[in-house]
C-alpha cells in the first residue's frame, strides 16, 4: 500500500512526521511520503520521508491544487489533519481513486462556527476518519453527521519511547533554573490551554512551600506577551521562564530535566506532549477533562479543575512534599505508556483501519 500525507507545512514536530515513524516500520505499507502545499525548495530526494513541496500560496492556489490532483493519484491512502490543506484534498479527492482519511485531533466546540459548517460539508467527502481519543470520537459522532459512523475510528497517538528516553537524558541547550523542583507544561501559548490559570496556580505553590521551585513554559503563541505581564503582575518572574518555540528534542531535554509536569487545559483533544511527559517520567497534574480522566487512572496523573488554581496548586504541592508519592507516579505511568501508547502499537492500528476501508 502506497500512502502519503498532505499537509500545510513540513517539519519534524508535525503530524505527518509521527505518522511516517509509525507506519514507516509496517510490512505492508510500502511508501509512505509526505506532500506539502505550501513550502518552497525542500529536498524531496534526501529528506526521508519523501517530501513532495507544491509552493503553492496562500489561502488558494489552483497550480497547487493541480498538482495536489497529479500527485495524489500515485497513492491508494491519503491521509490529512490541518486545513487548508485539508480542504485541497477534499476537493481532488472526486478526481482520483485515492482514499482520503482525515484525522481528527480537536473537539468539535474548539471550531469557530464557520469551520463547523465547512467541516460538516466537506467530511462527506471522506472514506474515513481517525479521531485522537475517545472524547474526540463522541464529538465527531454527535455533532458532524454527514459522515458514517463505521467510518470512523479511534487511534490514539503514540510515543517513540527509545528515542524520546535517549534524548531526554542529554543536557538541554536552554539555560535551566537552579532550584530543587521543577515543573514543566508544553504548548501553543493559546487560551484553551489555561495558561493563566497555570501561572496564578503556581504562584499559590510559591507560598505554600519553603522549597525553591521553577516553572519552565515550553512553546510559543499569540497569549506570550500577555502571559509575561501576568507574571509581573502576580511577582514571579524569577521563576517562571518561557522558552518560545524549540525544536521537539529540545522539549524532550527539558522533560527530561523536570520533576513534575501539569497541564490545566480547558479543553483538549489529545496532547502528545502529555504522553511525552509521561515517558520522560514526571509526575503530572492534568485538568480533569475525559481526555485525560478516561485513558489515565488515579496511578497515572493527579487532576484537578481548571477552574480553580486552588486545586491545581494543591495536586502540585502534593507532589512537591511527598517523594515517594511522586516518585510512584512516575514509575506507574511511564510503564503505562511503554505497554499502551508505543509508535508501534500506533502504526498497527492505523495499517488494519486503511486496510478495512480499502477493502470496503
Amino acid at each position: 500500500m502506497n500512502v502519503c500525507f498532505v499537509t500545510n507545512k513540513y517539519n519534524e514536530v508535525s503530524m505527518a512526521w509521527d505518522i511516517y515513524r509509525a507506519l514507516d516500520p509496517v510490512d505492508e505499507i510500502d511508501r509512505m511520503d509526505v506532500i506539502t502545499l505550501f513550502d518552497d525548495n525542500l529536498d524531496s530526494q534526501k529528506s526521508n520521508p519523501t517530501v513532495i513541496p507544491l509552493s503553492g500560496d496562500r489561502p488558494f492556489d489552483l497550480k497547487a491544487l493541480y498538482k495536489l490532483k497529479k500527485e495524489m493519484g500515485k497513492y491508494d491512502t491519503v491521509l490529512i489533519h490541518n486545513m487548508p490543506s485539508s480542504i485541497y484534498t477534499k476537493i481532488v479527492q472526486n478526481f482520483v481513486e485515492s482514499d482520503v482519511i482525515l484525522i481528527e485531533g480537536s473537539l468539535f466546540d474548539m471550531y469557530p462556527q464557520k469551520v463547523k459548517y465547512l467541516r460538516n460539508f466537506t467530511n462527506s467527502f471522506l472514506d474515513g476518519m481517525i479521531c485522537v481519543s475517545y472524547p474526540v470520537y463522541r464529538s465527531v459522532v454527535e455533532n458532524q453527521k454527514r459522515i458514517e459512523e463505521n467510518k470512523i475510528t479511534t487511534i490514539e497517538s503514540g510515543v517513540d519511547i527509545n528515542l524520546v528516553e535517549s534524548i531526554s537524558r542529554e543536557a538541554p541547550n536552554s539555560e535551566m533554573p537552579d532550584g530543587d523542583v521543577l515543573i514543566t507544561t508544553a504548548g501553543m501559548l493559546k487560551t484553551a490551554k489555561n495558561y493563566e490559570g497555570l501561572l496564578r496556580s503556581y504562584k499559590l505553590v510559591t507560598e505554600q512551600t519553603s522549597l525553591d521551585t521553577n516553572l519552565i513554559i515550553i512553546g510559543g503563541g499569540p497569549l506570550q506577551k500577555n502571559l509575561i505581564k501576568l507574571t509581573e503582575k502576580l511577582e514571579i518572574t524569577d521563576s517562571v521562564s518561557f522558552t518560545g518555540m524549540v525544536e521537539r528534542h529540545e522539549v524532550y531535554r527539558i522533560l527530561g530535566s523536570s520533576d513534575i509536569y501539569t497541564q490545566p487545559s480547558k479543553r483538549e483533544g489529545l496532547s502528545l506532549a502529555a504522553l511525552e511527559a509521561m515517558a520522560t517520567q514526571n509526575a503530572c497534574v492534568f485538568s480533569d477533562l475525559p481526555v485525560f480522566t478516561e485513558p489515565f487512572d488515579n496511578n497515572a496523573a493527579k487532576y484537578a479543575n481548571h477552574e480553580k488554581p486552588e486545586e491545581i496548586a494543591k495536586c502540585i504541592l502534593e507532589f512537591i512534599r511527598d517523594d515517594d508519592l511522586r516518585q510512584s507516579h512516575t514509575q506507574y505511568s511511564h510503564e503505562m505508556i511503554k505497554s499502551n501508547y508505543s509508535l508501534e502499537k500506533m502504526g498497527l492500528k492505523y495499517q488494519r483501519f486503511l486496510n478495512r476501508i480499502k477493502n470496503d
